[in-house]
């Protein structure tokens, strides 16, 4: 499949705008996805632990452990973790709340938070439940500025990007599609080009009622001039040929070459017909026509 001008430019702008997007988003969500996965993870390793001692505490004093609250705590602490932001406690089956301790907490209540929990087991029954509660909010504030900092980054790459290398871009296929429509010599439309320029006149002229003329010409022993003074020669002259048919029509027709030593003209709005081809194909050979010769007599 082979994008149009317009098509190629509207998917470069929607990659440019996939690009700034992913630069603003990206870095905050994998920064929030990690440090939350992580965070629950490390909890999840730590309750797991806790529970693991608690255990012990239990199968060594089944009926007495829930009242040696100071022990329960200690085993709480023992656990090495974050401090800041963070509640531990043991709650027995029924809910109520038998031990806790409460990390640094100096930000207010633990709101977001996240709580990973333990089941403790004595003889095959559940005797408690271990909690670790703790707060997602600097979490969210690292979020909040990483976010910022990446949506002022990708607002600077969209506005970078937009500036320069799409601007390269859309000279780069202007530049080409030129070059697929004209000629590389005479810089004057092709074949291709003459074609999709006499479609559209054909069609303006037949709404409006306008005639329209088309005058084709080649330069006589041109084939001489290649190969008795070279090509190079030969392109001067079609530089010079073409510039000379320019100067002989109106700004609204249209030169073109169509290969070699072959031109063609579109003679737009040439309602005096075949008078107005006429008189410029007289024109044309006229400007073409080299002058005399003097001849010098001698003194």
């Amino acid at each position: 499949m082979v994008l149009t001008n317009t098509e190629t430019f509207r998917v470069a702008r929607l990659a440019l705008i996939v690009i700034a997007l992913a630069i603003a988003v990206l870095p905050p969500a994998v920064y929030s996805l990690t440090a939350l996965t992580g965070g629950r993870t490390e909890s999840q390793i730590r309750v797991d632990s806790t529970a693991i001692l608690l255990a012990e505490v239990v199968a060594r004093s089944p009926d007495l452990w829930q009242f040696q609250v100071e022990r329960l705590e200690h085993t709480l602490a023992f656990v090495a973790g974050r401090e800041i932001c963070e509640v531990r406690r043991i709650i027995d089956p029924n809910g109520r709340e038998i031990a806790s301790i409460q990390g640094k907490v100096t930000d207010g209540p633990l709101w977001p938070r996240v709580t990973v929990s333990s089941s403790v087991h004595d003889a095959g029954r559940n005797v408690a439940v271990i909690e670790f509660v703790w707060s997602t909010k600097p979490i969210l504030l690292g979020f909040g500025r990483l976010a910022l900092f990446s949506s002022l980054l990708g607002v600077a790459a969209y506005a970078a990007i937009r500036r320069f290398p799409l601007r390269a871009l859309e000279e780069a296929w202007r530049r080409m599609a030129y070059m697929a429509s004209h000629d590389l010599l005479t810089e004057l439309p092709d074949r291709h080009a003459l074609r999709d320029h006499l479609v559209q006149v054909l069609a303006s002229a037949d709404r409006r009622g306008d005639r329209v003329g088309v005058l084709c010409l080649d330069l006589d022993r041109f084939k001489n001039v290649n190969d008795t003074l070279g090509h190079a020669v030969g392109d001067q002259l079609l530089i010079a040929v073409a510039e000379r048919l320019n100067q002989q029509i109106r700004s609204g027709d249209v030169l073109a070459r169509l290969g070699s030593d072959e031109f063609a003209i579109i003679q737009k709005s040439a309602n005096q017909q075949p008078e107005g081809s006429l008189a410029l194909a007289e024109r044309l050979i006229e400007c073409l026509t080299p002058p005399p010769l003097r001849s010098t007599g001698a003194k």
